[in-house]
């Protein structure tokens, strides 16, 4: 490395070129996880688990809005927010047009098997979340947590921040929740 004993002028140089090789490289890796995935339905996978530990396959959900839900059990605004969703998705499944599907951030199988015993929905097995979530994340911009995506039933985005909706929208009358951005 050069190294200025005048000003470290140009180690803050080579900082800023390394700092770009490693933006680079990030977006690089980005886009290769995105081409790899394919479409939503490839990120998502085929197979989910219901809260009887039942098998839900993604072409029973055909014709469904879908909510991807990224949460986990040690983010203290996700255990707030879980059981606002869950009314939502109890009121919003009356109609049958409407599922979620959980993306844990838990660190471990024990937290998200806790965390899902208090959801009504499907989930992401944990053991195969792991290989997904980051493609997912990217796929979706995701960026925090609790993060609420929700699909048409052609798995085209409707909406990538419907967590704000489904607070504002109590009831449930702007559902499918149409984001602009």
């Amino acid at each position: 490395a050069v190294v200025s004993t005048q000003s470290g002028h140009y180690g803050r140089g080579l900082n800023i070129c390394t700092a770009f090789l490693k933006m680079k490289l990030f977006v690089l890796l980005t886009l290769v996880s995105l081409a790899a995935a394919g479409t939503i339905q490839d990120a998502l996978g085929s197979e989910f688990i219901n809260g009887n530990g039942e098998v839900v396959t993604l072409d029973s959900l055909k014709g469904k809005y879908l909510g991807i839900y990224f949460s986990a059990k040690w983010c203290s605004p996700c255990r707030r927010f879980t059981p606002v969703l869950a009314s939502m998705y109890n009121k919003l499944k009356a109609n049958d047009n409407f599922e979620v599907i959980w993306v844990s951030r838990d660190r471990s199988q024990y937290e998200a098997d806790k965390y899902f015993d208090l959801m009504p929905w499907t989930m992401i097995d944990f053991a195969d979340v792991q290989s997904r979530v980051s493609t997912l994340q990217n796929m979706f911009s995701v960026k925090w947590i609790p993060t609420l995506v929700i699909l048409d039933p052609d798995f085209n985005v409707v909406s990538k921040n419907a967590r704000s909706d489904v607070e504002r929208d109590t009831d449930g009358s702007d559902f499918p929740w149409k984001s602009y951005w």
